[in-house]
């Protein structure tokens, strides 16, 4: 299930990564794009990171196991 605040983050990344290709495109030089499609890159990794991270369950002693 996703949370207000996981879309919200999802969504910031998103908009970064709109940002980012639109610079991208209109970048002049070969160190400016190179900078770009890094920073896209970036973005994919903190999404995939924000995905594959599922926040574990709070219970009151988590290295224990519960019978």
């Amino acid at each position: 299930m996703t949370t207000p605040d996981k879309k919200h983050e999802l969504r910031q990344h998103l908009a970064l990564i709109s940002t980012e290709v639109y610079l991208l495109l209109k970048a002049s030089t070969e160190e400016e794009r190179i900078k770009r499609y890094n920073m896209v890159q970036e973005q994919i990794d903190a999404i995939l990171n924000c995905i594959d991270d599922p926040k574990p369950a709070q219970h009151s002693c988590p290295d224990t196991m519960i019978r």
